[in-house]
């Protein structure tokens, strides 16, 4: 019984193999890609059909990666991702590839060839509240596939006078949002700004709450200001046991 075996329609190799016997035959191809492989077995009696199958030979590039969580515990940041999985479904090569770790919101490379899934180091010290966030992106020689940016964590304290304008999704970290009502109903955060669930008119204005040092209070209560003529909510803001002693966030109108 004889083989042959095709690369892209073009005949490589050829030999003998035993009826029932799995035969291994090396494959050589000229540059990285993806290649249809044919192999068809012979005898006397003739040829018979093709065994087709198709896939990438040759090392691979990796993909972005699926996300990155960051953790913060006993005083470390702590950074975890999946390993990078390559963008055809080839071979990548460990030796040659690492991840590049970035910290922000200083821009902070604090990895530049990282071999492991995990990162960790001590929690920057902050005199204010400052949001920390990574961005992690699989580097293989001098290709990369772009970042991934992981979760925020908020650390520090607030100093007074402080303004919270929520301008970001994660400024209501330190925050319980309140459905007045219970209807269900309360501030989602979309289209880059916080908006009232139900509103149809448009995004509701966020609450500015001051922050003033005084005596401890229990959380104060934040009703929204919405302008004339648009739908009103009784949902509210009640600031977190998180925020640091010694600040309380008076009542706005």
């Amino acid at each position: 019984l004889t083989y042959t075996l095709k690369i892209n329609g073009t005949r490589t190799s050829s030999g003998t193999v035993e009826p029932g016997h799995t035969t291994t035959v090396p494959v050589m191809v000229a540059s990285p890609g993806s290649y249809s492989i044919s192999v068809t077995t012979a005898n006397s009696a003739g040829e018979s059909t093709p065994a087709r199958t198709g896939l990438f030979i040759g090392p691979d590039t990796p993909l972005p990666l699926n996300g990155a969580t960051l953790t913060d515990a006993d005083g470390r940041f702590t950074l975890t991702w999946d390993a990078a999985e390559s963008a055809n479904g080839g071979w990548l090569n460990p030796e040659s590839l690492g991840y590049r770790i970035i910290r922000y919101p200083e821009a902070v490379t604090v990895a530049e060839s990282h071999k492991t899934t995990t990162f960790s180091e001590p929690r920057p010290v902050s005199a204010t509240r400052t949001r920390y966030y990574y961005t992690v992106e699989p580097v293989l020689g001098t290709f990369s596939p772009g970042a991934t940016t992981s979760n925020t964590i908020i650390t520090g304290n607030y100093s007074a006078p402080c303004t919270i304008d929520f301008d970001h999704r994660d400024d209501t970290d330190d925050f319980t949002l309140i459905d007045g009502n219970n209807d269900g109903k309360t501030w989602v955060w979309a289209d880059g700004q916080m908006h009232s669930s139900i509103c149809l008119d448009g995004p509701v204005n966020a609450a500015t709450a001051t922050a003033s040092h005084s005596r401890p209070k229990p959380p104060a209560r934040r009703s929204r200001s919405i302008p004339s003529g648009w739908h009103c909510m009784p949902e509210q803001v009640r600031s977190s046991p998180r925020l640091p002693t010694g600040l309380s966030l008076p009542p706005t109108s």
